[in-house]
């Protein structure tokens, strides 16, 4: 039987992975948009009118995305955070052994969920940049040590990535690439505006702007896959069918007419399809435990 829409919007697998928390994903979006207008304003604010204020440089650096040590900081490491705590509950298997993968994803999110807080990777830039000579794009160099590490990460992941559902790995694969998009491609674009001179104009605070968005737009749509995995793997193998529309119904084989029209006796066809019962003339005993019918003798031409 075809499910109705309500019994659809229900039932685990049936949504997109990215609403299947609608409400938390919403009341998320809308703090990334309050973080994201109130950086804006200041932004223009500071270095586009050159307006001043008593506060304004420690309410900028309370409310600029691009700090670590502020609202949005903080913000995006419990984000981080959660994400690790769910990855952990996800890797559990029903016979209480866990994925490998997963768990190991799992502690990558908490310590990205630290990093985020305390900036472990700016203390990166120095050692990097004695080492190798850098600039331009490579003038953050911290760079340098998380694409290789990038690269294993996605080598070591792809079969993984592949074996969820069609619609979980797409999403999970978009929020992976928006966030090192956004965590180390607009990186690269803000080092090569910063290295030349921009590190106070308006381009290399929309540079570092579209990268925190990027950022927390990924982790949000994360959630909301991981959410979605979590519901369809409690629910078992039956909330990964898909619908099927209701198969038609088959048309019932006409009925031959038992008797002809023009003598009143048996029809060959109808006699071709009860073979088993005796008719005159032929040694074919009763196999039904019907009571034979009394074939009315057809009268001479």
């Amino acid at each position: 039987m075809r499910s109705g829409p309500d019994d659809t919007a229900h039932r685990p697998g049936a949504r997109s992975p990215l609403l299947s928390e609608p409400r938390t994903s919403g009341a998320l979006l809308l703090v990334v948009a309050a973080l994201l207008v109130a950086h804006s304003v200041l932004v223009v604010v500071r270095f586009g009118l050159g307006v001043d204020f008593p506060g304004r440089d420690s309410l900028f650096r309370l409310v600029r995305l691009s700090g670590e040590y502020g609202l949005a900081g903080w913000f995006s490491g419990v984000l981080l955070l959660v994400v690790a705590q769910r990855l952990w509950r996800l890797s559990r298997r029903p016979d209480g052994r866990r994925d490998r993968r997963e768990a190991v994803l799992a502690g990558v999110f908490l310590y990205l969920s630290f990093d985020e807080s305390m900036g472990v990777h700016e203390q990166l830039v120095d050692p990097v940049a004695a080492l190798v000579p850098v600039g331009g794009l490579l003038t953050f160099a911290w760079v340098l040590v998380a694409l290789p590490l990038l690269v294993v990460l996605a080598a070591v992941y792809l079969p993984w990535l592949r074996s969820l559902p069609s619609p979980a790995g797409a999403c999970v694969l978009l929020a992976a690439v928006a966030y090192v998009g956004g965590a180390v491609g607009m990186e690269m674009v803000g080092g090569a505006v910063f290295d030349a001179g921009g590190a106070q104009s308006l381009t290399y605070f929309a540079a570092s702007t579209l990268e925190e968005v990027l950022e927390l737009l990924a982790v949000v749509a994360f959630l909301a896959t991981l959410h979605w995995l979590e519901e369809v793997r409690a629910a078992g193998p039956q909330a990964r069918a898909t619908d099927r529309p209701a198969a038609p119904p088959t048309s019932a084989a006409p009925v031959t007419s038992a008797r002809s029209s023009t003598t009143g006796s048996p029809s060959p066809a109808w006699r071709e399809e009860n073979t088993s019962l005796p008719w005159p003339g032929s040694s074919k005993r009763w196999t039904t435990s019907r009571a034979p019918r009394s074939v009315p003798p057809t009268s001479p031409a």
